[in-house]
């Protein structure tokens, strides 16, 4: 068991890139709208109010064809946070051992960041549900 972990350390990336680009190649040319394949929201579909993660794959596909202004009408919570979470897996990927990285890393992605992105979810999830939101969203 101990020389999986070995294996799957060393080649973890290598791993998560060539998934990362299978599915960047399907959303690239699949818009999830258009395909029976991509899963719907189980909460949407119940309830019929967004959760904060709804329009993500869509989000995706408009990013990767350059339709930012889509994108944002989308998701955006996912768009805002999406360099946030871009830099998170930068920095774990390069492992850099500068100190002042490393103490950057430890604050930007610490417990009372997470906190505050609870409560950013929570709020986007209750305002991305009212009229005042969709009025506003479709400025863009």
């Amino acid at each position: 068991m101990k020389k999986f972990f070995i294996f799957f350390e060393k080649w973890k990336w290598v791993l998560i890139f060539t998934i990362l680009l299978i599915v960047v190649i399907i959303y690239k040319f699949n818009n999830p709208l258009d395909s029976e394949y991509f899963p719907r929201c189980i909460f949407k579909m119940t309830t019929g109010y967004d959760c904060p993660g709804c329009g993500t794959q869509r989000a995706i596909f408009h990013l990767l064809n350059f339709d930012f202004k889509d994108a944002l009408k989308e998701n955006l919570l996912f768009i805002a946070l999406f360099p946030y979470i871009l830099l998170g897996a930068t920095l774990d990927f390069f492992k850099i051992k500068n100190k002042k990285i490393i103490k950057l890393k430890n604050i930007i992605y610490g417990n009372q960041i997470f906190i505050v992105i609870a409560i950013l979810i929570l709020f986007y999830w209750f305002f991305r549900n009212t009229t005042l939101y969709h009025h506003w969203i479709e400025l863009f």
